[in-house]
């Protein structure tokens, strides 16, 4: 991975330690686009298929991150007297 590539010393290796860093992280940001299309088809459904480009924006950026969201507790703090 690219671990391996950071550790070349850039003086000794500059042109390999570059290529190797730019060819891993293709695989990375490519991952990335699939995994944000595919969840982009599953919200894009044909039933949802008008959302507003700031619904989908939101929605995109809930179906792809890795935060934990404690629905229960933001629910909680929401409720008012």
């Amino acid at each position: 991975g690219p671990e391996f590539f950071k550790l070349l010393p850039t003086e000794r290796f500059p042109n390999l330690r570059d290529l190797g860093l730019k060819i891993t992280s293709m695989f990375g940001s490519t991952y990335l686009c699939e995994n944000a299309f595919s969840a982009m088809k599953f919200i894009k459904n044909r039933y949802r298929s008008s959302l507003s480009d700031s619904s989908l924006l939101d929605s995109l950026r809930l179906a792809t991150t890795t935060i934990d969201v404690d629905i229960p507790a933001l629910v909680k703090k929401a409720d008012r007297p």
